[in-house]
Parts: structure tokens; C-alpha cells; sequence
């Protein structure tokens, strides 16, 4: 659906952005076009704004000559924020048209009090031009409610429309002209594009790549590199089925077999394991075991603690309100920040330091050092990037905090900042995340209205810190902290090479802080709570707690958070009610699937990487997958090889070689015989291992090791059976 705005130049006026969260609170922008010369036109004509009884605000929209118009495609980008606490008032003589999906246009007379959708009035029928009706005391209105997303748009201009007016989409050049000269503008330029077209098409990659000085060749493999830009209708509203190592298991295959009809394509898994099957319609996930039974609902909200235990990230996330600022100052949201801020960042790189916190993303790097790292370095400006790409199969813990305390990850990137100096903040959020997107908007929108973002944060004088979501595209490999900020400078998302590390050449080559959602969310607690209450809260010498996602074959899956040292056995049974019913559990992943499996008397592991890794595996972003007996565990291999293969990123051969090959062999090309067999795969991973640039390569022959420890009668089988 393309993005409109009338062809009158001189049209003034307001574009306005009523945005109606799931928590139902609608959030309304004004967005001139011309972001210079806002100052200018609210000097020449300043917006009204009164606040009246329950916390409603009237908005008189003046008249401003000489000033076209149009809609934003960064639709969430707030030029002048102005927050409706509960109900919208705007002149109940204002008629407006109301575009819903196709063929479903009704003319709508908007009331004085709008609180929710459902209060628009529309008529029986829409016969009739549906534009001579919206003319009217010199205004021409627009609504617009996509079926794929729950944005309303009004557009107002001040004056008389033509007797048919003519819309037009928003220009290459005008996208390019909005972002070029800001930080890390390629991927808000495509995603724009994008969204207004619902594909790349040629042309518009040819304008990219000329407005924004990338060479053409560069920019084809770049784009063609990411899973979700499509480059042909019917593009973005074609469905997306989840085809990941759990749901193919759990209606995936099929659900993707009934939409074909209309164009369905598989993706890799993401990051819905807890709520099976996710499909990707626009905007939009909906989920459900079968394709007549797909609906929207929000992200499941973390279980209470079943054994009692005291919690960190997941200490208040089921507080209500707890996503918004109300919710999260009442349950002692930024004091952390606050006590920072009253001694020195040195202060606080030394608590961190102190609390032996450690990245949650999988690496386990000191979070104390890597900041420290960061406040010594030369160069500015530094930067705080947050690591919200969560493509790990089987892992969701980080959707979980972003969806329902996504200011636990802004004080965090706050303290962050303040402890090295960082002046910019970034949250790279993967693209399967469309509607925590919006609840991150609303959170930052939150925090720079009441002085928690911008300049001289909290009074403080030279605390300075802005912050914007980055949308990635689709790539496993941009979980990589490298590759991730290739993709944020508009590279080619490949690993860099290290050292120089992105402490001291990160972002734009400066010092930049790496960290993931959980990191971040923790470091909020801490700085509040103190190191030695964090500390406590692992067993025996384990520090900390640890989330995991817990999915596949198993009564409750969802997130749990855990203390280090916790027992595995206790963790599947005890809390999440075991296999189902006349099942027993035969394996489970570790890290995702980069971890490979454990199974038999492994399975009596605790949940620190110490013990795990002496059973050949790792914890690392704490995805826990699980297959019971009726599963074909070469099968689950196969599936894992193939993620891997499909996602490698081809920079290096032995990556990009090995997993093909043992992609093949687990699905029966190559030796015959067992032994040769086991020969032939062992050499490969041990290559893999060695040689490979980065984590993926290095991981992925985990799969084929565990599973020739666990199953070699599987693969016997599997090998003399007819292919």
C-alpha cells in the first residue's frame, strides 16, 4: 500500500500520527515536512495544546501557508511528540474518509471524543462519491487503518481540496533526502521503500544506491543478502511461515502448504517457539497450530517463578503497566539511573565490574571490562548498540523483555552511556519483531518527553544521549556483534576481522558497547539492587541468574529464569510439567541449536557453562530445545545443518563449504558405511572449527559431533536405509 499526500505544494497544515498501542493508549505526532524549518513554523504559528480533566488535551490545528506535506515513512519517528493520555479531541465538524482494507472503503464522520477504533461511526453504506463528502469548512481529511498494522493515520490540510484531488507516493529521492545525512541510514532508506511499495524493485535500488553513494553492485549484494526484502510482488504481503528446527516439527510444513495459494515462502525460525506456528503477514504476526486457525496475540508474559525463587531481569516484568514509564517508575524503574548519575561514571563501571556480570548473548565477555574498554578509548562519539537481533533458534527471552519492560533496556543503555561517555544509542532489532518495534518506540518516546533521552538528561550538564531503532532485514549473521555493524554502517553484513575490537573501532570505526537485551536489562537491576544482592543470586559459587527459552517437546514451554547451577532435570519436569503425556524426553539443544545436543546421562547437567561445557556443549543464549522419543533425531540434525548452511554468510570456504557437506551426508549423500562415514564428518568439523571466521563455523560441527556421541545407531540406521 503506498504511502499518500496531496500534489498541492502549498497545501498547509499538520500531518498527524494517532498511534493506538496494544495497551490503548494512542501517541500523536505532528510531522511537518521539512524537519529544519520546525522551529521556524512553530515560531511562525505555534501548536495549542490545553490539558483538561482526566488527562485529555485539545489540539487546535493552526493554519500555516506555504508548506507541503506528506507522511513520514519512518512512521514512528516523533518530530513534535505530543501524548494523548486518554482521549483525542478534534472538531466534531470534521468529516474524514476511512481506508480499510480493500474493498472496504466507508465515508466516517469522526465524533468530538475518540478513545479506540471501535468508536469511529460509519455509515450503512458507502455509495456515492466518497470524496464530496469530505469537503468541508476548507479541510480535506484522511484516515487510513491498513490491515496490517494498528496505525491510524489523519492527515489535515488547511486548504480547499481540488474537485479531484490527486494523490502521489512519496518519492526514491525524498526517503533518501530524510535519512542520508543521519547515522546508519541504508536500512531505515530500504525499509521505507519497502513498506511504501511492499518490494525493491530495480529502479529504486538504482536511486539508493545514487543517493546514497553506494556502488550498484555493492548495494544488489547487500539487499539480496537479507531474507525479508523481497524484490517482487506480491512481496511484503505474501505470508511468512516459521519452518524453524521446532515449528517444522509442529504444523510449520503444513501451515506453509495451505498458503502457497497466495504466496507463502518459509522462514528460519523466529523466535516465537513458545506460541507455534508464527506467520508473517506485513506488519503483523499471527500464530496458531494450523492455517484456519492463524490470529494475533501478544507476546506470552513469563510465568511466575514456579519454584519461588528470586528473580533479576523477570523481577517485575509481570507488575502492571510495567511497559510503560507509569508502570516502571511505581515499581522503581530508573533509581538506578538517578543513584548513578549522583557519582562518577568510574563509580559505575566499578559496580559492574563488581557484580561479575557477564554478556547474556552467548559470549560471556565481563560486562564491567568491555565498558571500562570503551570509557578509555580515544574517539568520539562513542556509541551504545544494542544487540536486539535474538535470531538464535529456540531463543525469545529477549522479545519477552522488550514487549513487556522495554524500559529495563533503555536504563540500562542509559548507564551504559554514562558510564563511557557514549552520546548515541542504537537497538538493532531483528525483522521479525514488527509490533515490539512499536512498543520500543513508545518507550523512547516516553523517556525523551520526560528528560530521560536527549540533552542534559536529569539536569545533568553534559549527559547527553539519543537513541533509535535500527530494523534488521532477516540474517542470522547479524547476531554477530561484526557483522551486525556492517549492517548498521550499510556494509555488506559479513564478520569482521579482530582484533582491532569493537571497544576501540566499532560503529564508524569509534569505541562502541556491544551488549545484549538481557545484559542490559540486568545492569538496570544491579545499579539499583547493588553487586553483592546480584552476586547472591546464583547457587553455590555461580553467580547470577540466567533466562532461558524453553520450547519444543514439552508440556510448558516459555521463559525461566534461572539462577546458575540450576538443575536441568529440575527445570523440565518440575517447572514445565515434563514431555507430554506417554512420551519421554530423548534429547535436547543447548544455546539455541549452536550448542548441539545433550541426551542420556548428560541430561542431568546444571545450568552453568562449567558443566555443560565438560559434556562437550555450551550454554550460551540460553535457547533450550526439546525432542521426545517419537522424533528422528538424524532428521532434527539434518534440519539444524540445513539453518546453518542456509545462514552461513559465505566469506569463509570452510564455513560456507563445511556446512553444505555435512548438510549432505546427514541427508544420506556421501560413504555408505558407517565408519567412513564418521570419518569423513569428524575431519570436516574438525576444519570447520579451526579455520572458520566466526562463531557459526565454529558451532555448527557441534550438531554432527553430539549426535554421532548420542546416536550412532540412528545414523546406522539411517545410513543402510533406502535414500
Amino acid at each position: 500500500m503506498t504511502r499518500e499526500a496531496p500534489t498541492r505544494h502549498d497545501a498547509p497544515g499538520f500531518l498527524i500520527d494517532v498511534h493506538m498501542h496494544h495497551i490503548g493508549t494512542p501517541h500523536l505526532q505532528l510531522l511537518p515536512l521539512f524537519p529544519e524549518r520546525q522551529q521556524q513554523i512553530l515560531r511562525q504559528s505555534p501548536v495549542q495544546k490545553g490539558t483538561h480533566p482526566g488527562d485529555r488535551q485539545h489540539l487546535q490545528i493552526p493554519k500555516l501557508p506555504g508548506h507541503h506535506l506528506r507522511m513520514f515513512e519512518r512512521r514512528h519517528r516523533a518530530v513534535l511528540g505530543i501524548t494523548i493520555k486518554k482521549n483525542l479531541h478534534l472538531p466534531a465538524d470534521l468529516p474524514l474518509r476511512r481506508h480499510l482494507p480493500p474493498r472496504q472503503e466507508h465515508l466516517a464522520q469522526i465524533p468530538t471524543r475518540v478513545q479506540k477504533e471501535s468508536e469511529w461511526l460509519l455509515p450503512k453504506n458507502g455509495q456515492g462519491d466518497p470524496l464530496a463528502n469530505v469537503r468541508h469548512a476548507g479541510r480535506l481529511g484522511v484516515i487510513r487503518r491498513t490491515h496490517k498494522t494498528n496505525l491510524l493515520r489523519l492527515f489535515l490540510a488547511g486548504l480547499p481540496a481540488p474537485s479531484n484531488p490527486k494523490l502521489r507516493t512519496v518519492t526514491d529521492q525524498e526517503i533518501i533526502a530524510q535519512w542520508q545525512a543521519r547515522d546508519a541510514p541504508l536500512l531505515p532508506v530500504l525499509h521505507a521503500i519497502h513498506d511504501r511499495d511492499g518490494y525493491l524493485s530495480d529502479d529504486a535500488i538504482r536511486a539508493v544506491s545514487k543517493g546514497l553513494a553506494i556502488p550498484l553492485a555493492e548495494l544488489f549484494g547487500t539487499v539480496t543478502f537479507y531474507h525479508h526484502f523481497a524484490r517482487s510482488k506480491p512481496g511484503q504481503s505474501a505470508p511468512r511461515v516459521c519452518t524453524g528446527n521446532v515449528c517444522c516439527l509442529n504444523g510449520g510444513l503444513e501451515i506453509l502448504e495451505a498458503l502457497k495459494s497466495e504466496g507463502a515462502t518459509p522462514m528460519p525460525c523466529s523466535g516465537r517457539c513458545d506460541d507455534m506456528v508464527p506467520v508473517l503477514r506485513g506488519d503483523q504476526v499471527l500464530v496458531g497450530p494450523t492455517a484456519d486457525t492463524l490470529q494475533h496475540r501478544p507476546t506470552p508474559l513469563p510465568a511466575p517463578n514456579p519454584g519461588g525463587l528470586e528473580e533479576c531481569v523477570f523481577r517485575h516484568i509481570r507488575a502492571p503497566r510495567r511497559n510503560t514509564l507509569p508502570g516502571y517508575r511505581a515499581t522503581g524503574g530508573y533509581a538506578g539511573l538517578e543513584r548513578a548519575l549522583s557519582s562518577s561514571p568510574a563509580d559505575l563501571v566499578a559496580l559492574i565490574t563488581d557484580s561479575k556480570l557477564a554478556g547474556r548473548g552467548g559470549a560471556g565477555f565481563p560486562t564491567g571490562l568491555k565498558w571500562n574498554a570503551v570509557a578509555e578509548a580515544g574517539g568520539d562519539p562513542k556509541s551504545i548498540v544494542c544487540n536486539a537481533d535474538e535470531g538464535e533458534p529456540g531463543c525469545f527471552k529477549d522479545r519477552a523483555i522488550m514487549d513487556y519492560d522495554p524500559h529495563a533496556l533503555l536504563e540500562g543503555m542509559l548507564l551504559a552511556a554514562y558510564a563511557t561517555g557514549a552520546t548515541r544509542g542504537f537497538i538493532y532489532l531483528r525483522y521479525e519483531y514488527p509490533e515490539t518495534a512499536k512498543s520500543l518506540q513508545t518507550a523512547i518516546d516516553e523517556a525523551t518527553t520526560a528528560g530521560f533521552l536527549g540533552e542534559n538528561i536529569l539536569g545533568l550538564s553534559g549527559f547527553h544521549f539519543t537513541l533509535r531503532i535500527i530494523r534488521g532485514a532477516g540474517a542470522y549473521i547479524c547476531g554477530e556483534e561484526g557483522s551486525l555493524l556492517n549492517s548498521m554502517e550499510g556494509k555488506h553484513p559479513f564478520p569482521r576481522n579482530r582484533p582491532p575490537f569493537p571497544v576501540t573501532h566499532g560503529f564508524e570505526d569509534l569505541p562502541t558497547v556491544v551488549n545484549n537485551v538481557e545484559t542490559l536489562a540486568t545492569a538496570s537491576h544491579i545499579a539499583r539492587k547493588g553487586p553483592e544482592w546480584y552476586r547472591g543470586l546464583g547457587l553455590g559459587e555461580h553467580i547470577g541468574t540466567k533466562i532461558i527459552s524453553l520450547s519444543g517437546d514439552i508440556q510448558r514451554p516459555g521463559n525461566y529464569e534461572v539462577p546458575f547451577g540450576f538443575s536441568l532435570q529440575t527445570l523440565l519436569h518440575d517447572w514445565a510439567g515434563g514431555p507430554r503425556p506417554g512420551r519421554t524426553i530423548q534429547a535436547v539443544t543447548m544455546a539455541g541449536l549452536s550448542g548441539g545436543f545433550l541426551a542420556g546421562e548428560d541430561l542431568q547437567v546444571t545450568l552453568d557453562d562449567p558443566c555443560i561445557r565438560s559434556k562437550g556443549s555450551f550454554l550460551g543464549a540460553g535457547g533450550i530445545m526439546v525432542f521426545d522419543d517419537s522424533r528422528d533425531m538424524v532428521r532434527v540434525a539434518h534440519e539444524a545443518m540445513a539453518f546453518f548452511a542456509h545462514e552461513s554468510c559465505g566469506k569463509c570456504f570452510p564455513c560456507r563449504i563445511g556446512t553444505q557437506r555435512l548438510t549432505e551426508r546427514l541427508n544420506g549423500i556421501g560413504p555408505k558405511e558407517f565408519p567412513a562415514w564418521q570419518e569423513e564428518v569428524n575431519d570436516i568439523g574438525s576444519v570447520m572449527k579451526a579455520t572458520s571466521a566466526c562463531g557459526l563455523g565454529m558451532a555448527a560441527p557441534l550438531v554432527t559431533e553430539s549426535l554421532l556421541r548420542y546416536f550412532p545407531d540412528a545414523i546406522e540406521r539411517h545410513l543402510s536405509s533406502p535414500q
